[in-house]
């Protein structure tokens, strides 16, 4: 009976010394795939902006491209980079910065914009959020303290930028 007794003595110590560890183990994750999406995020951004060069819309403070090839404009872009904005008539969500990621990998991410005219999108994973992921409100991404943040293009030259906040992950 003695040995159960240090037995289970032994693992609470072990228990109480190991999950602080998993727990900055989780803060650790959750913060690398932040920032692993905001490299992907800037990637393709500069992916388009390689395009609105090859175009000649790098100047211009609001413009559209053609992404896909099928001849109807689907992405809008603030200096060549992609917008941080909502879907206008004759657009359809998301025709921002995801537009030029690969759907693939946006499935899992929630997203949300400030008020138009847009100027930053914030984004996090579903699961810290707690949604299916998608657009969802602004102010439920930013609640949740583990997100990033990405403002478009601000003048000509000026590439967009990323933010994270990591306060809560």
């Amino acid at each position: 009976m003695i040995e159960l007794v240090v037995v289970i003595v032994l693992l609470g110590i072990l228990a109480a010394f190991s999950l602080p560890r998993y727990a900055n183990l989780t803060t650790a994750a959750n913060i690398s795939v932040l920032e692993s999406i905001g490299a992907a995020v800037l990637s393709a951004a500069n992916i388009v902006h390689t395009k609105a060069l090859v175009l000649g819309v790098q100047g211009e403070p609001n413009s559209t491209i053609d992404l896909d090839g099928d001849g109807v404009d689907d992405i809008e872009l603030r200096y060549g980079y992609p917008a941080a904005s909502r879907a206008p008539s004759g657009f359809r969500d998301p025709n921002n910065v995801f537009k030029a990621m690969d759907s693939n990998s946006t499935i899992d991410l929630a997203w949300g914009t400030n008020a138009p005219p847009a100027s930053f999108v914030v984004i996090t994973t579903a699961s810290i959020q707690g949604s299916s992921g998608g657009k969802v409100n602004r102010n439920a991404i930013e609640d949740t303290n583990c997100y990033l943040r990405y403002d478009h293009a601000a003048s000509p030259g000026a590439p967009p930028t990323v933010t994270y906040v990591t306060n809560d992950c």
